[in-house]
């Protein structure tokens, strides 16, 4: 499942998952990853609220200046945090 950043339908983000844990749960699994990207605040603070937790997280690095980065995709690039 992914969500348009702009993306605020509390009910259908609500219908979406509740289908995956369905689908989860006949199939006998016993947890339910759900991607979240913290660039979109709306989406992690439902799933928070609903009692996901936080249980792996990522971070994507890019050396700035290179032909692997800064890209146009909003990632960080932690070479401006380096000082």
């Amino acid at each position: 499942m992914a969500l348009h950043p702009a993306y605020t339908d509390e009910q259908a983000l609500r219908t979406l998952l509740s289908a995956s844990e369905a689908v989860a749960f006949s199939a006998d699994k016993k947890t339910l990853v759900v991607p979240a990207n913290a660039r979109h605040a709306w989406a992690v603070e439902q799933l928070l609220r609903w009692g996901y937790r936080v249980e792996r997280m990522a971070v994507r690095m890019v050396l700035g200046r290179t032909d692997k980065g800064p890209c146009a995709d909003n990632h960080v690039d932690f070479l401006r945090w380096a000082g």
